[in-house]
C-alpha cells in the first residue's frame, strides 16, 4: 500500500462528478451501485486495485467492494467488516487521505475509499472534492433506497391487504355459518368429517385474513416503559419450551437497566417472531444470539435490539423478497407468513427500522426503537 501524497495535476478534474454520476445511473441495488463506483475510481485514478465500503444505517456493519478491475468482490456483513479490518479501517476513522478517502455526506462519514497504486508509479492524481462529495451523496442515497422501496412496497401490500381481508372476510363468514347450519342433525359419519374439514380450513383463511389485516390495520401503539431484560428473558422461556426437541443454545446479553417505550403486546410479537423465525432456522443444538443497547443517532437516543442465528444464510431472491408476505423462505427455515412482515409494521409504527444482515456464518435481524417523548 502506497501512503505518499497525491501530488498530480493530472487526476479528476471538476468535470469528474459528472463523469461519476452518469456511470452510477441509474441503479437497482446498493451492490450494483458500488461495483459501478469502484469501476469508475480504478479506471479515473489509475489505480491497482481498490476498496470501497458503505456504512450500514445502524454504522456497525458494511457492505464493500474490493478488488482489481475486471474481478471486484462484493462482500457483506462479517466478510465485508473483515476485509476492512485488514486492511484501512482504522484510517477511515482517522481521515487519512493518503490511504483511505473518507467519504461524508451532510457532516457524515457514511462511505470510505482505499486505493492503491503499483509500486512503479510516479505520482499520484489528485481527487476532486467535487467528486469526492457525488461519492458521498450516491452511497448515502444508495444506503438508503432498498429500504425506502421496500418500505413503500409493504405499505402498498398493506393497502391491498386492508382491502383483500375485508371483501374475502364476507364470504368466509357465510361458508363457516353454512357448515355448522349442515352439520345439525347430520349422523353420516363421512358428511360429518366433510363438514368439519370444511369449517376448520375455512377458520385457517379466516385466521390468515386476521394476521392480514393486523399487518394493514395494526392499533395505535400504547407506549410504556418496558424492561428489556425481563421481556426477552419471557420471550426466550416460551421459545425453550415451544423447541424443547431441538435444544437451541441461546445466549442473551443485554446492557444492564435498560429500557425501551414501547407498546407492550406488539413488542412482544416482534421479540417471539424473530426468536422463532430462528429457532426454525438452525439445526438442533444451533446457536441463538439477543443483544440489546443503547445508541444514540441523529441527537436522539434509541434501543438497538438485535437477534441472530447460525442457521443456513440466504440467497440472493430471498434476501430480495424476506419480507413479503406469503414468501416461501421455508427452505431457509425462515418461516412462512406474516413474521418479518408484521415485525417491519410494527417498529415502522414505532418511528424505528428493521434490518437483516447475513453472510456465511449468522444471519442476524437488527429493529432500532427510537426514544418516544
Amino acid at each position: 500500500m502506497n501512503t505518499q501524497p497525491a501530488t498530480s495535476p493530472n487526476g479528476p478534474d471538476a468535470q469528474a462528478a459528472v463523469r461519476l454520476i452518469e456511470t452510477a445511473l441509474p441503479f437497482a441495488t446498493l451492490e450494483e451501485l458500488l461495483v459501478r463506483l469502484s469501476r469508475f475510481w480504478l479506471e479515473e485514478l489509475v489505480a491497482s486495485s481498490s476498496v470501497l465500503a458503505v456504512r450500514s444505517r445502524d454504522g456497525r456493519h458494511f457492505v464493500a467492494t474490493a478488488g482489481e478491475q475486471d474481478a471486484i468482490r462484493v462482500l457483506s456483513g462479517r466478510a465485508a467488516t473483515d476485509e476492512l479490518r485488514a486492511t484501512a479501517l482504522a484510517g477511515m476513522d482517522q481521515g487519512d487521505p493518503h490511504r483511505w478517502i473518507p467519504l461524508g455526506a451532510n457532516g457524515d462519514v457514511v462511505a470510505g475509499l482505499a486505493l492503491w497504486w503499483s509500486d512503479s508509479q510516479s505520482a499520484y492524481p489528485e481527487i476532486h472534492p467535487a467528486a469526492i462529495t457525488a461519492t458521498a451523496r450516491l452511497l448515502a442515497h444508495g444506503r438508503d433506497l432498498e429500504h425506502r422501496l421496500r418500505d413503500a412496497k409493504l405499505e402498498s401490500m398493506a393497502e391491498f391487504a386492508a382491502g383483500a381481508g375485508h371483501e374475502i372476510n364476507n364470504p368466509l363468514t357465510s361458508i363457516v355459518r353454512y357448515a355448522q347450519v349442515l352439520k345439525r342433525g347430520e349422523t353420516d359419519p363421512e358428511r360429518l368429517r366433510a363438514l368439519n374439514t370444511i369449517g376448520g380450513q375455512a377458520y385457517r383463511v379466516r385466521d390468515m385474513i386476521g394476521d392480514a389485516m393486523l399487518f394493514a390495520r395494526p392499533p395505535e401503539p400504547k407506549a410504556e416503559l418496558l424492561d428489556i431484560a425481563t421481556l426477552v428473558d419471557e420471550a426466550v422461556a416460551r421459545i425453550v419450551a415451544d423447541f424443547a426437541d431441538s435444544s437451541p443454545r441461546l445466549h442473551v446479553e443485554i446492557q444492564p437497566g435498560l429500557s425501551v417505550t414501547a407498546d407492550r403486546s406488539q413488542f412482544q410479537v416482534v421479540l417471539h417472531e424473530l426468536l422463532r423465525n430462528a429457532a426454525e432456522a438452525i439445526d438442533a443444538g444451533g446457536r441463538i444470539r439477543v443483544e440489546a443497547r443503547r445508541a444514540r443517532s441523529d441527537k436522539r437516543d434509541e434501543t438497538i435490539l438485535t437477534v441472530s442465528d447460525d442457521g443456513r444464510s440466504l440467497s440472493e431472491t430471498e434476501r430480495v423478497h424476506l419480507f413479503d408476505p406469503y414468501f416461501s423462505g421455508r427452505q431457509a427455515g425462515r418461516g412462512l407468513g406474516f413474521g418479518l412482515s408484521k415485525c417491519w409494521r410494527i417498529v415502522a409504527m414505532h418511528g424505528g427500522w428493521i434490518d437483516v444482515d447475513a453472510d456465511a456464518d449468522e444471519v442476524r435481524v437488527t429493529t432500532c426503537w427510537p426514544e418516544r417523548s
